[in-house]
């Protein structure tokens, strides 16, 4: 028994834990992976940031870290969009900075 946990159980926790769920909030946010053109009309909020680990996987750390980000420029800024401005890989996690913007204020 106690192999069969070893075996099975744990790598699909580990794989269950991998998934990144997006918030109501965040999903809300358009993510620009730059500055665009497409925000050039839209209202600069301010800076967001976010971070994920990197005890599962790299892409999963950057996912996680652009969904904290998105989630920030909704709560704190009531924002619609969000420019990238950069990402910081460290041994342990992967930090994004960005900017909020808020490109439809009548909504």
């Amino acid at each position: 028994m106690n192999r069969i946990v070893k075996s099975f159980v744990l790598p699909l926790l580990l794989l269950l834990g991998a998934c990144v769920t997006v918030p109501p909030e965040a999903a809300r946010v358009q993510l620009h992976n730059q500055m665009s053109s497409l925000l050039q009309d839209c209202r600069r909020m301010g800076p967001v940031r976010g971070s994920g680990s990197r005890l599962i996987s790299k892409e999963n750390a950057l996912e996680k870290a652009k969904v904290q980000m998105r989630e920030k420029a909704a709560k704190e800024y009531k924002a619609d969009s969000v420019a990238l401005i950069n990402i910081d890989p460290y041994w342990n996690e992967i930090v994004t900075n960005g900017v909020a913007f808020d490109c439809y204020p009548d909504r």
